[in-house]
């Protein structure tokens, strides 16, 4: 079906909302879908992160700051 967005199709999605559990959610619920994705995570400083960088194996960690 042409047009059609989906996890089984995507080579890549981001999760950026302003919950860093949230995202981290929506990031591990994907890799579970489809666990070559590229996922980008806002986390901020969020005690989770360091489980989270557990679960995934990361190329690129950036910390970036408002």
């Amino acid at each position: 079906m042409p047009g059609r967005f989906g996890l089984d199709t995507a080579q890549a999605m981001a999760a950026v909302v302003s919950d860093a559990l949230d995202n981290i959610a929506v990031a591990v619920a994907a890799r579970a879908v489809a666990p070559d994705l590229r996922v980008a995570i806002r986390a901020g400083d969020h005690e989770a992160i360091a489980e989270t960088r557990s679960l995934f194996s990361f190329g690129i960690v950036q910390t970036s700051r408002a």
